[in-house]
């Protein structure tokens, strides 16, 4: 039986194919002028490394401090590390991890995108919800205000979602010395090793799980990425949602659907009803 709900920001609550239109042009603004070449350059570089990843995901991975931490492909704020990195290699540019980031937090939405049933996930399924998130609180904060604002009937719910946020969650953070989680295994249908020695993401979970006086068991982790979101939760017996959307790795959902303590869905609609049951 659910008796918690814990739920990812960016990509999850926002709809993907809103937010990447804006947060691409700005990076290849931001492109142009640190590299020199022409707008048209830039753009033929992004359209064949995306055509490559639709025909070759599994070649596109997330290496952070020496792991390979998840896929790029289901989520443009890690695909444009790819797209970003094929074009500073064309003019040999140093200290590409440096600007990567700088580009991801100078791009950064700062207006609404979300998915429609967002506010109808986070304040109707009758059970604690919390946002659990990589991004710091005071970006994710305004992009809240503004979407309760648009729906005025439910302000007086907004004050409980803040409350229940939780940023800066270290997702993508590998503790190797971290022995209770196993570091590796290879799950069915995934091309390599899936990490699950996150200790700073762990500590967030856990924290919430002991708030709640309920076991592992008790939560439903919703996410669409399954390594940064879902896998902690899931190797410590949570049921797992996997949000969808066009670029989601095919093996991400072949292997939630798959498993007896997952649910795959492109509709926050369909999950807050899932949810209810």
């Amino acid at each position: 039986m659910t008796k918690l709900v814990l739920v990812d920001f960016d990509l999850t609550l926002t709809d993907p194919e809103i937010e990447e239109l804006p947060f691409m042009t700005g990076c290849v603004r931001d492109l142009i002028q640190i590299t020199g070449l022409a707008e048209e350059q830039i753009q033929e570089i992004n359209q064949q490394v995306r055509a490559d990843m639709l025909v070759h995901p599994e070649r596109y991975n997330w290496e952070y401090d020496g792991h390979l931490v998840s896929s790029t492909v289901g989520d443009p704020y890690l695909r444009i590390i790819p797209i970003a990195t094929a074009v500073l290699d064309e003019v040999n540019y140093p200290e590409q991890n440096g600007l990567l980031r700088k580009l991801f937090l100078d791009n950064y939405p700062k207006v609404p995108g979300f998915r429609p049933g967002v506010i109808q996930l986070l304040t109707e399924t009758e059970k604690p919800t919390h946002i659990v998130t990589n991004s710091e609180v005071t970006k994710v904060t305004p992009r809240l205000h503004s979407l309760f604002a648009s729906q005025p009937e439910y302000e007086d719910r907004l004050d409980t979602v803040l409350n229940n946020l939780r940023g800066s969650a270290g997702k993508h953070l590998v503790h190797e010395w971290f022995t209770p989680l196993p570091l590796t295994l290879t799950l069915p249908d995934f091309h390599r090793p899936t990490i699950f020695r996150r200790y700073e993401y762990f500590q967030v979970l856990n924290r919430l799980r002991k708030l709640h006086k309920i076991a592992w068991e008790d939560i439903v982790m919703i996410g669409d990425n399954f390594e940064i979101d879902l896998a902690v939760p899931w190797i410590m017996g949570a049921r797992v949602v996997l949000v969808t959307n066009p670029f989601t790795p095919p093996w991400e959902i072949e292997f939630v659907q798959n498993d007896p303590r997952g649910f795959v869905s492109s509709s926050l609609e369909e999950i807050t009803e899932f949810l209810k049951n």
